[in-house]
């Protein structure tokens, strides 16, 4: 029996010796470049397989690539440059009627251009990034539920006019169920101005917003998707800032020293 003890433990010593060496080896081997343990690591470290590319650099003073040509021109009419417009007091009792029905003054935005023009809101800074020639294409899916007709056409509008065209593949539409007339067949007539740059789909029942832009993602053919609500205006050169770091890295998380300056 003692002698049977003795045997198990040299064998326990031997198996304990054995694993020490192996964490004494594998601390000092060299570790791979941006390796910390974490998941964030792992994944950066897999978008490394991919070579890194030339991100977006800053000039100072240098107009960026993307950024649109200044004109003297000034548009006039309701809501141009975002100025605010107001309905006028005998459209007080239609006003409160389509409040109740879309929860936006929908009398005020049929009064305004589809293709308005608006304030270039961002930092001055924003107007000198060179960016990339090559960015990914991308396909804008929205998805709308009786959305009403001006604020659906204007985000389309804004999405076609601000958006480089070699960039912009497509505008996904996506109806959930909608039931008001004029997003049937007045909606076809119009996207089709547009030629394959709009596709439009409908859902065969409610299937709600989470649901609809998974839906959207499979319809889209492009390298990249963006989502947008069917109610907005996209500023001034707003798509090339989003796929720069995406160009870089494609498992990018942020876009912090994804850029450089000049």
């Amino acid at each position: 029996m003692k002698v049977v003890g003795f045997k198990k433990g040299r064998v326990i010593k031997a198996c304990l010796a054995v694993i020490a060496l192996i964490c004494i080896v594998a601390f000092f081997l060299p570790k791979p470049k941006g390796f910390d343990g974490s998941l964030g690591s792992a994944l950066a470290n897999r978008g490394r397989s991919v070579p890194r590319r030339q991100g977006a650099v800053f000039r100072k003073d240098v107009l960026g690539n993307f950024e649109p040509q200044p004109t003297d021109t000034v548009r006039e009419g309701p809501g141009e440059n975002g100025k605010a417009h107001y309905a006028r007091p005998e459209d007080q009792n239609e006003v409160a009627q389509v409040m109740m029905e879309y929860g936006i003054n929908m009398v005020v935005s049929d009064q305004i251009a589809l293709d308005r023009s608006t304030p270039d809101k961002r930092l001055p800074e924003c107007k000198y990034w060179q960016y990339p020639s090559d960015l990914p294409t991308t396909s804008v899916v929205i998805v709308f539920h009786n959305e009403g007709w001006s604020t659906l056409l204007r985000t389309i509008h804004s999405v076609l006019n601000r958006s480089p065209p070699q960039f912009l593949k497509e505008v996904v539409l996506v109806d959930d169920f909608s039931d008001k007339e004029n997003l049937k067949g007045d909606l076809e007539d119009y996207i089709r101005q547009f030629g394959q740059k709009v596709r439009l789909y409908r859902n065969k029942q409610r299937e709600g917003l989470i649901r609809s832009r998974t839906y959207g993602a499979q319809y889209a053919t492009s390298e990249v998707i963006v989502f947008l609500d069917a109610h907005c205006e996209v500023n001034a050169n707003w798509l090339p800032p989003l796929l720069s770091p995406i160009y870089v890295n494609r498992v990018a998380t942020r876009p912090g020293n994804l850029e450089n300056r000049e």
